[in-house]
C-alpha cells in the first residue's frame, strides 16, 4: 500500500524532478560515522507520532554551498566533526537509527551509532552548478546509503558531505531522514551544529518528546480530513502518467510586482487582510492551472499548503520541538471556478483553509491518523502534486532566518541554499564520509513516540543545498554537540510492539560527508533542483527492509574549485517538519560559530498531537474530489494552546481549496469552463517564509543564497477575478484554527493506518498544484562561522510542486521554482507575468 501512492524514486530522495546530464568527478577523502562527543547520552527508544510516520521514509537532500573568505580554516573537517559531535548530545535522536517496537511500529533507537560524514573534493568549480536547479550534480554531493535494506537499523539518520570546489567554494550536502522532524527541526539542529562549529554554546536545546502528539485516548476526528484524501486525477486519459517531459524553472517576482498583486486583492473596507504568501500563492495556482490547459471546466485540482502546527495547537507546541508538526491545508477548486473567478476569490479560499487549521482541527486530524492505524495508507510523495495538483512551499521566512544562521559558520556569506533534484551532474570527490554522533554519551537513550503528522510523510530526505563558503571539517564538534539537544535526529527509525514508526534515540548519529569537485558554483546555473544538486547531498539506501539502518539526517560540505562551499542535507521528513529542521540545521550553525550564547533547546514531546482520548472528527477532512489545490500550514500557533515554536516534528496540516478553471481564470484563458481544480491536499503551499534558512553559519558566514494587458476596462475586471481567487485562498487557510486542527488530528486517528491516506507526488500532478512557502523561514542562518549562504534551494522537485522563496538580493523580492510538464512551462512563464 505503501508503495501505491509514491515513486520509488521518493525512497532515498523525492527525485521525479527532471534529471539527466553530466556529473562531477567527487573524489571522497574521507567517509567516517561521527558520534556524540559524551558517551552517558540516554539510550533508549524514541516513540514516534502519526506526524512523523506519515511522511515516507526518505532523506531530505539539501545542499549548502559557500563561498571562500581567505580563512585558512576555511570549512575544516575538524572543526565540523567535532562540533558535530557536540551537537548530536542534545540532538542524539539524531544519532540514533530507525527500529521496530514489539508491534512492529516504527521508532528510533537513541544507541548512539552516529551520523555519515563524507569529506571530499571536486576539480569542478561552483560555477559549473549553474542555476543550483536539483539535478544529478547536485546529488552528487550528498553522500547515498543503500536503502534498500529489510534492517531498517542499518542506516544513519543523518547524512552529511563536505565537499571542496577548485575554486575555493564549499559544499555542505545534508541528506536529513524526514522521520527525524520536519523543516523546522532540521534547521534547529544545523544551526546548533553551525553554532558550536564558530565555538559558541547552543542554549535552546531540541524538545523531544513526540508523545505530545499523540491522538487522544478516544480518538474522534470531528472534522473531514480533505488533505488526506487521495489527490484528483485528471478527467481524461489523454495524458499517460511520467511520460512528458517535465521542466524546471526559477522566476524572480520583484516588489513592484507583488505590490501590483496586492492592490488587485485589495478590498476598500474589508477587515481581511491576505498575507504574502496567500496572494502569490492564488497567483500561481490560476497561472498553472491555465497554462495546463485543461479540456473541461470540471477538472478538479488541489493545493497542498503546509502549515506548522507548534504555533496552532493549544497549548502551544516550543518552537524547539524537534520532529514533524507540519499539517497540511487543501483547498480545491474545479479549473471552471479558477478560470472564472477574480483573484481575490482565488486567495479567500487559500486563506479560509489555513485560518481554520486550528488545535481543534489539528487535534481532530491526529485524531483521524490514529483511527487510520497504518498511515502508510495515505497518498503521499510526489504523486500528490503532479497535475492536476500543485504544491507550492514557502521558504520566504525559513531563507532569511537561515542566511543570519549560516553566516554565523564564520567565512562570509553563503552562496546558495537549494534542493538537489534533475539535471546534468559534476564530477564530486569524496574526502570523507563520517557517523557523526552526538558529543555527549548520556543523551537520552528512548524511544521517541511519533504523532500522526509524522507518520503521515512518506518516509523520505528532504533535500537542500546551500551555497556557503569554506573546509568545514573543524564544525564537526559543533554536529556532535547540536546533537546533543536535538538527539532524536542522531538516532534511527523503528518500531514499536504493535508495529508503530517511531524514533529510537541510540546516538547512533548523522551521515556527514566532506567533499570537493573541480566545478564551479557558476555551472549550478539558477540553482534549479537538478542531478548537480543531487550530488551535493549524501544518498542511502532507502528501500532496505530494515527501517534503522539509515541515519536520519544527511550532510555534505562540497568545496567548489572557485572557492564556493555547498552545504547539502537530507533531512528525514519523518524527523521534523521544515521548521525544525532549520531549528536543527541554525543551532548546529550557531554552535559551529562559538559564540557566547546558547542554543534554544527543541521540544521534542509530541505526544501533544495525539487524537483525543475519544476521536471526533467534526469537519469534513476527506472527500472524493479528484483535484485540489494543497496549502500547508503550520499548525504551532493555530492549535490552542499554541505548540511552541521549538516543537520539533511535524505540525502541517492542509487546507483545501477546490474550484472550477473557468472560475480560477478568466473566459479568455484556455482552461474551458467547468473544469475543476481542487486547491487542497494537491495544491500543496509549504510555507517556509518565516524558518531561519540564512542563519546556518558555522563560523566561516552565512550561506549567500537558498535553493525547495493593456485596456484599463481589462485591468479592472482582471483585478476583481484576481481577488476572488485571493479570498479563496484566505478562507481556506483562515478556518485551520485550533478546531478545525484538533479534528484533523482526531480523523487520523480515526483512520488508523495514515499510509492509507494519498500523499506524495501523486497529490500534485496536473490538474493539481502544491505551492510550498519558503517566504518566512530562517534559511540564511546556517552561518558555520564562515559566513550565511549565498543560496539555498530544493534539491529534488516533481511535477506540479513549486516553491517560494525571498530572493538573495533581500531587495523585498522573491523567486518561484516551479516544476510543470514542458508543454505548460512556457505557457507558465508567459501567464505568471501578466498582470
Amino acid at each position: 500500500m505503501h508503495e501505491h501512492w509514491f515513486s520509488k524514486m521518493d525512497a532515498q530522495f523525492p527525485s521525479n524532478s527532471p534529471g539527466g546530464g553530466d556529473t562531477m568527478k567527487i573524489n571522497t577523502k574521507e567517509s567516517i560515522i561521527v558520534r556524540p562527543s559524551q558517551e552517558d547520552i540516554p539510550q533508549q527508544r524514541l516513540w514516534l507520532s502519526n506526524m512523523d510516520l506519515l511522511h515516507p521514509r526518505y532523506y531530505l537532500p539539501t545542499v549548502y554551498l559557500y563561498k571562500p573568505n581567505g580563512s585558512s580554516d576555511f570549512f575544516e573537517a575538524e572543526v565540523l566533526k567535532e562540533a558535530l559531535r557536540k551537537v548530536l548530545v542534545p540532538f542524539y535522536p539524531v544519532a540514533g537509527r530507525l527500529a521496530r517496537d514489539e508491534n512492529g511500529r516504527i521508532e528510533i533507537n537513541c544507541n548512539g551509532e552516529g551520523v555519515l560524514l563524507v569529506v571530499a573534493d571536486t576539480d569542478s568549480t561552483t560555477e559549473e552548478l549553474g542555476e543550483f536547479m536539483p539535478s544529478m550534480k547536485l546529488r552528487q554531493l550528498i553522500p547515498t546509503v543503500d536503502t534498500n535494506l529489510e534492517d531498517i537499523s542499518r542506516n544513519p539518520l543523518l547524512l552529511l558531505q563536505v565537499t571542496s570546489f577548485k575554486c575555493g567554494g564549499v559544499c555542505l550536502g545534508v541528506g536529513w531522514h524526514h522521520t527525524l522532524a520536519d523543516g523546522t527541526g532540521a534547521l534547529h539542529f544545523i544551526n546548533s551544529w553551525a553554532t558550536l562549529a564558530r565555538g559558541l554554546s547552543i542554549t535552546i536545546p531540541p524538545l523531544l518528546d513526540r508523545t505530545i502528539l499523540r491522538g487522544r485516548v478516544a480518538p474522534k476526528p470531528i472534522f473531514h480530513h480533505v488533505e488526506f484524501d487521495p489527490p484528483p486525477t485528471m478527467n481524461t486519459d489523454h495524458l499517460t502518467k511520467n511520460t512528458k517531459p517535465q521542466s524546471l524553472a526559477n522566476l524572480k517576482i520583484t516588489l513592484e510586482q507583488i505590490n501590483s498583486l496586492k492592490a488587485k486583492v485589495s478590498n476598500v473596507g474589508s477587515e481581511t487582510m491576505y498575507t504574502t504568501y496567500e496572494i502569490l500563492t492564488a497567483h500561481i495556482w490560476r497561472s498553472v492551472s491555465k497554462a495546463r490547459n485543461f479540456h473541461n471546466n470540471d477538472q478538479k485540482t488541489k493545493l497542498q499548503i503546509a502549515v506548522d502546527g507548534r504555533s496552532r495547537l493549544n497549548p502551544p507546541l516550543q518552537s524547539i520541538y524537534f520532529g514533524n508538526v507540519i499539517f497540511i491545508a487543501s483547498p480545491v477548486a474545479l479549473s471552471g471556478d479558477l478560470l472564472s473567478e477574480s483573484l481575490r476569490c482565488t486567495v479567500e479560499r487559500i486563506h479560509r483553509e489555513i485560518k481554520k487549521m486550528d488545535d481543534e482541527y489539528l487535534r481532530s486530524a491526529l485524531d483521524y491518523l490514529e483511527e487510520v492505524g497504518d498511515v502508510n495508507s495515505i497518498p503521499r510523495g510526489s504523486i500528490t502534486c503532479a497535475c492536476p495538483n500543485l504544491n507550492i512551499v514557502n521558504f520566504c521566512l525559513i531563507f532569511l532566518l537561515a542566511r543570519l544562521h549560516l553566516r554565523a559558520f564564520n567565512h562570509k556569506k553563503t552562496l546558495n541554499i537549494a534542493f538537489a533534484g534533475g539535471g546534468d551532474t559534476m564530477k564530486i570527490n569524496t574526502k570523507e564520509s563520517i557517523i557523526v554522533r552526538p558529543s555527549q554519551e548520556d543523551i537520552p537513550q528512548q524511544r521517541l513516540w511519533l504523532s500522526n503528522m509524522d507518520l503521515m510523510y512518506p518516509r523520505y530526505y528532504c533535500t537542500s543545498t546551500s551555497r556557503m563558503a569554506p573546509p568545514i571539517f573543524e564544525k564537526l564538534e559543533a554536529l556532535r554537540k547540536v546533537l546533543v539537544p536535538f538527539y532524536p535526529v542522531a538516532g534511527r527509525l523503528a518500531r514499536d510492539e504493535n508495529g508503530r514508526i517511531e524514533i529510537n534515540c541510540n546516538g547512533e548519529g548523522v551521515l556527514f560527508v566532506v567533499a570537493d569537485t573541480e566545478s564551479t558554483t557558476e555551472e549550478l546555473g539558477e540553482f534549479m533542483p537538478s542531478m548537480k544538486f543531487r550530488q551535493l547531498i549524501p544518498t542511502v539506501d532507502t528501500n532496505l527492509e530494515d527501517i534503522s539502518r539509515n541515519p536520519l539526517l544527511l550532510l555534505q560540505v562540497t568545496s567548489f574549485k572557485c572557492g564556493g562551499v555547498c552545504l547539502g542535507v537530507g533531512w528525514h521528513h519523518t524527523l521534523a517538519d521544515g521548521t525544525g529542521a532549520l531549528h536543527f540545521i541554525n543551532s548546529w550553525a550557531t554552535l559551529a560559530r562559538g559564540l557566547p550564547i546558547t542554543i534554544t533547546p527543541p521540544f521534542l514531546d509530541r505526544t501533544i498531537l495525539r487524537g483525543r482520548v475519544a476521536p471526533k472528527s467534526i469537519f469534513h477532512h476527506s472527500n472524493d474530489q479528484k483535484t485540489k489545490l494543497r496549502l500547508p500550514v503550520d499548525g504551532r500557533s493555530r492549535l490552542n494552546p499554541p505548540l511552541q515554536s521549538t516543537y520539533f516534528g511535524n505540525v502541517i496540516f492542509e487546507a483545501s481549496v477546490v474550484a472550477l478553471s473557468c472560475d480560477l481564470l478568466s473566459e479568455s484563458f484556455s482552461i474551458p469552463r467547468g473544469s475543476i481544480i481542487c486547491a487542497c491536499p494537491n495544491l500543496s503551499v509549504n510555507s517556509w517564509m518565516r524558518l531561519p534558512f540564512f542563519k546556518a553559519d558555522f563560523g566561516w558566514g552565512a550561506p549567500l543564497l537558498i535553493r525547495p494587458a493593456t485596456m484599463k476596462t481589462y485591468l479592472e475586471t482582471h483585478f476583481f477575478f484576481f481577488r476572488c481567487t485571493v479570498e479563496r485562498i484566505h478562507r481556506e487557510i483562515k478556518k485551520m484554527d485550533a478546531e478545525y486542527l484538533r479534528s484533523a488530528l482526531d480523523y487520523l486517528e480515526e483512520v488508523g493506518d495514515v499510509n492509507n491516506i494519498p500523499r506524495g507526488s501523486i497529490t500534485c500532478a496536473c490538474p493539481n498544484l502544491n505551492i510550498v512557502s519558503w517566504m518566512r523561514l530562517p534559511i540564511y542562518k546556517a552561518d558555520f562561522g564562515w559566513g550565511a549562504p549565498l543560496l539555498m534551494r530544493p534539491a529534488t522537485m516533481f511535477e506540479g510542486k513549486g516553491y517560494i522563496h525571498p530572493d538573495p538580493a533581500n531587495d523585498g523580492s522573491f523567486s518561484l521554482a516551479i516544476c510543470l510538464e514542458a508543454d505548460h512551462m512556457e505557457s507558465f512563464r508567459k501567464l505568471f507575468y501578466d498582470f
